[in-house]
């Protein structure tokens, strides 16, 4: 599941990067260049510094990797030429309608505006955390959904409510999806583990519950939470009717906020820039899911698939 909503994502923020210069090439570059450099990055952090550098400049990964680099700079360097030359020419912000180029262009420091690798190397750097954070994360949301269908029809029942009876029609705004408000509630419920954990001094954690750890700091539950060892996707859609928008923090009950309540994004300075963001095209891509497919677990299965736990992250 998770390879294929990878798939879709990259489709998804290509899209919307590139506009009319959009190519399905741009995704085979960057899938590979992802898949090549994920594990690659893996074995040389495994190594000390210096035998890392010397594995580096013998790998055939490595090269692989720099090969997909330089087939993406060969493919935007038209279009930052474009931005480029509309920048020293003055233009308005918006001329060549390529919003995410031209600010590139306009915020990158003057030595390095026409070094179109590095552009390169920082777009795709963009892209590669927004198709692989939510990526997990929303894997984790469509198998609940697989083995929960009755939340199925109250989140498509909202949706049609707020975006129109026609899904083909579907206009997402911030607004809009903001007033998703219970497939947010559903989607925030992930910060749960799904196994039992036995901690070194001996305490047990079903699973189910919430905690707070350093580092990935999933949640921290407080005294709002009614039966909070309970699934209920409904539960953060709840509070969130019991808030005025005119009250101040009244997102702190949103997948996306970052509150000393919850950590799950940071918090503060170390809070992370992108999270709204990532959870908006979670949002989009899990309605959209919902509303043309029916979502339903194998044949003869009857329990939640189990995760693969390594360190800090589950696979599923």
């Amino acid at each position: 599941m998770q390879p294929q909503i990878l798939h879709v994502y990259s489709h998804v923020i290509w899209r919307v990067i590139l506009g009319n210069n959009f190519r399905s090439e741009v995704v085979d570059i960057f899938e590979q260049y992802s898949a090549t450099l994920i594990p690659v990055m893996k074995k040389l952090k495994a190594q000390r510094p210096m035998m890392a550098r010397i594995t580096a400049s013998f790998s055939s990964e490595v090269r692989h990797v720099n090969a997909q680099l330089d087939r993406a700079t060969a493919f935007f360097t038209p279009i930052f030429e474009q931005c480029v030359q509309a920048f020293e020419k003055g233009s308005p912000t918006g001329s060549l309608e390529n919003d995410w180029f031209e600010e590139l262009i306009r915020t990158a420091p003057a030595d390095k505006r026409r070094d179109y690798k590095y552009l390169t190397n920082v777009l795709i750097g963009f892209a590669f955390t927004f198709v692989f954070s939510p990526g997990p994360s929303t894997t984790q949301v469509v198998y609940e959904f697989a083995f929960r269908p009755d939340y199925i029809d109250l989140v498509l029942e909202e949706a049609y409510n707020v975006l129109g009876e026609r899904s083909e029609s579907w206009n997402f705004t911030r607004d809009s999806l903001r007033r998703l408000s219970l497939l947010d509630s559903f989607s925030n419920l992930m910060k749960k583990i799904h196994k039992t954990q036995t901690l070194p001094n001996g305490v047990v954690l079903p699973a189910g519950t919430i905690f707070e750890v350093v580092m990935t700091a999933a949640h921290l539950s407080n005294s709002n939470f009614q039966n909070p060892a309970e699934w209920n996707g409904r539960r953060y859609h709840e509070l969130r009717q019991q808030m005025s928008s005119a009250t101040t923090g009244s997102n702190k009950y949103e997948w996306g906020s970052a509150t000393r309540d919850d950590v799950n994004f940071g918090y503060a300075s170390h809070m992370c820039p992108g999270r709204w963001a990532g959870c908006s095209i979670a949002k989009m891509f899990l309605i959209k899911l919902l509303a043309r497919y029916q979502i339903r677990p194998e044949d003869g299965e009857t329990e939640r698939y189990q995760d693969i736990h390594s360190g800090q992250y589950a696979k599923t």
